[in-house]
């Protein structure tokens, strides 16, 4: 049984730049850049007056809220969701609208924390598991088990990682024992490679070749047929650190990925990695990158701040105050919103070129998940108090379902606009 919320967490909607160093900031001294149940529901959020200080090239008051489409059906053929965060750049957004009301549709047990996030095939079918390390081909309308493939071993960390799912239904899953995992949509094994460490997401730079980062710091592409994959290169990113994120791939095939205390740009050179440029802090990071359509580099980190790095020379843009470090990997849409959640639980909004904070919404506890963003700009996010929360883009609270453990599992979006999150709890839910 679901535990409901007793009370509805006030969403706080601020348009302004909340810090001096928000908008356009310089370099700092710190970070350096290197060449090469039932829910409830509150009323419309209050827009209180701009945060002060304000910094320079950030609005003094509110501004207009940018305007979505209403959505469309995923086209024919092609998945709603296939890969950790929707795609190799990381937006987290769907093209369709997402659930309004948080009823739930079905709710399945698995074997261990789902903490892994979900991917989606074309033809709807869910692949989720859990950290037992039993990976579950999911009945979109029902939950119910298509089949299963158990890998062996359990997985061991509260990273949340996720299948990729290619246009011919191969499936490529980072399962336990460090290994990857590649299957045909009928579950059967097509063929297996050990990594170095505890397997990341992987994500597609071209046709049959894969970027996928381990625990160790390291990252790998893989060429994979059929039958065989085997490693073409492999790059420690100059950086004894370990590493927590799954690598983002721009537009222009520049890989991107942190370890550490920095991002690192890469290009795949076929036979080496070559690095482009990394960007260093003085603490850690433990999530993943994103990068936007016009080459912005999103970088999340154990500092108080967010950042946006140029991807040409890996200088800094902006940073955003968030006064907290963050365990939300960041997401940016075509529409040049950045995303993001922080420690003192907020999910934060900012433009992708000046920083400046945009909206942000208040989920009453840290927040451990990457946003799901739908067609409209509604948000989904999971804290570590345990609740699955949905906002309007206008900070109206679409619903708050409370699970009773730590939400850490990336939520996705399917094609008829269900949201698939899981919980510490070792539920999977599908919220309609």
């Amino acid at each position: 049984m679901i535990a409901i919320s007793p009370h509805a967490i006030a969403a706080t909607l601020t348009v302004a730049c909340i810090a001096a160093a928000a908008c356009g900031g310089s370099s700092s001294t710190k970070a350096t850049s290197s060449p090469a149940p039932a829910q409830t529901t509150a009323p419309q959020a209050t827009q209180p007056p701009a945060a002060t200080p304000t910094p320079e090239g950030c609005p003094t008051s509110p501004a207009p809220l940018p305007t979505f489409a209403a959505g469309r059906p995923s086209a024919k053929g092609v998945s709603a969701w296939p890969q950790f965060q929707h795609d190799a750049r990381h937006s987290s957004q769907s093209d369709v609208v997402g659930p309004q009301t948080g009823d739930i549709g079905w709710q399945r047990a698995l074997e261990g924390n789902v903490t892994p996030g979900a991917a989606i095939a074309a033809d709807g079918t869910i692949y989720a598991s859990s950290n037992a390390g039993v990976l579950h081909a999911l009945d979109p309308d029902t939950g119910a088990d298509r089949w299963t493939f158990d890998g062996g071993g359990r997985y061991g960390s509260d990273l949340s990682s996720a299948p990729l799912v290619l246009a011919d239904g191969m499936i490529i899953w980072p399962g336990p024992r460090a290994m990857l995992f590649a299957l045909d949509a009928a579950g059967a094994l097509l063929w297996m490679h050990q990594l170095d460490s505890f397997a990341l997401s992987p994500v597609l730079i071209a046709p049959g070749s894969i970027a996928v980062a381990d625990m160790s710091g390291a990252l790998h592409v893989l060429d994979f047929g059929r039958t065989q994959a085997h490693e073409r290169w492999k790059n420690d990113l100059g950086n004894s650190g370990e590493s927590f994120g799954s690598p983002a791939v721009g537009d222009d095939g520049t890989i991107y990925a942190t370890a550490g205390n920095r991002i690192v740009a890469l290009q795949d050179a076929r036979d080496h990695g070559e690095i482009l440029w990394h960007f260093d802090i003085a603490s850690g990071t433990e999530v993943s990158p994103a990068v936007s359509r016009d080459g912005v580099a999103i970088f999340g980190t154990n500092d108080d701040f967010e950042y946006g790095i140029d991807s040409d020379d890996g200088k800094e843009l902006w940073r955003y105050p968030r006064t907290s470090l963050s365990y939300s990997s960041p997401a940016v849409t075509d529409g040049g919103l950045v995303y993001f959640g922080d420690h003192k639980g907020y999910m934060n909004v900012v433009d992708v070129n000046t920083g400046c904070l945009v909206v942000r919404y208040q989920g009453g506890d840290e927040v451990w998940t990457a946003p799901a963003i739908d067609a409209r700009g509604d948000v989904y996010f999971g804290t570590k108090g345990g609740h699955i929360l949905g906002f309007t883009f206008a900070g109206e609270k679409l619903f708050d379902i409370a699970t009773g453990a730590i939400v850490d599992s990336y939520p996705a979006i399917a094609a008829d606009g269900t949201l698939i999150i899981g919980s510490v709890n070792g539920t999977l839910y599908a919220i309609r």
